[in-house]
């Protein structure tokens, strides 16, 4: 097994906007949002990061059991017990990211269907300092292309409990 040394999620919005007042300047105003999610790190914590890249042609998709993985980096082969962290990035085409049909890992998604729907280009991530629990019945998630034709290119990162 691999040994983590860090793992942080960053996310962060900046932006500039203006108010036009007739005959006068313009207001501005500017503003930044930044959190930073750090689990703990250490023997029985975040130990792993999974992550894998892929393509999907249209209508397709990939469950991935988070509960069964082979780190890429290492091949080293991973059992995790939790997840404290995911990050998917794609591009191409639409997409919609959900915990799949069989053994879903909901996670921060709740009620029925609970899905997240992206446009191409687009990305998403969340984080929590104590991860949510991965086991034989919650363990899949699933990424599938929605756009009418095209490629979607993904990657997908997820900071993994494995003691």
């Amino acid at each position: 097994m691999a040994n983590l040394v860090t793992a942080r999620l960053d996310m962060s919005m900046g932006w500039t906007q203006s108010h036009a007042i007739t005959g006068f300047d313009s207001i501005p105003g500017t503003g930044n949002i930044v959190a930073e999610i750090t689990p703990t790190i250490g023997a029985s914590d975040a130990a792993e990061v999974y992550y894998v890249q892929g393509t999907l042609a249209a209508g397709a998709s990939v469950t991935i059991d988070v509960r069964s993985l082979t780190e890429p980096a290492f091949g080293t082969a991973l059992t995790p017990t939790g997840a404290y962290m995911i990050l998917l990035k794609t591009s191409g085409t639409t997409w919609r990211y959900d915990p799949g049909a069989a053994n879903p890992l909901s996670w921060f998604l709740a009620g029925t269907g609970p899905q997240i729907n992206g446009a191409a280009g687009g990305a998403f991530g969340f984080g929590s300092t104590t991860a949510t629990t991965v086991d034989a019945t919650t363990r899949n998630v699933r990424i599938t292309h929605t756009g009418g034709s095209g490629t979607l290119t993904y990657t997908l990162a997820i900071v993994l409990k494995t003691a």
